[in-house]
């Protein structure tokens, strides 16, 4: 959350990504210790990917680039021919 609201990293506007982080949960244990974890029956395997990319990442000063074509592949558009990776 921290990197989402400084703005530091903005996500791809995917409908299953949004579903997943928002159908995440916290609760809290008897000892007070927070845990967030998805629902039963509810997946969170992409905001999980997505998250542990984030934390790795999250120390570089460089921005992070996507090759134009696995971009265009999660936008589920053909790929397009481009030299260099597109950065976002």
């Amino acid at each position: 959350m921290p990197l989402l609201n400084s703005g530091r990293v903005e996500l791809l506007d995917l409908p299953l990504l949004t579903a997943q982080l928002c159908g995440l949960e916290r609760r809290t244990a008897r000892g007070g210790r927070d845990s967030i974890d998805h629902a039963l029956g509810v997946h969170d395997d992409i905001a999980n990917a997505v998250a542990d990319v984030l934390v790795h990442v999250a120390n570089k000063s460089a921005p992070i680039g996507i090759a134009a074509e696995m971009h265009a592949q999660v936008r589920g558009r053909p790929a397009y021919r481009q030299s260099r990776a597109s950065f976002f």
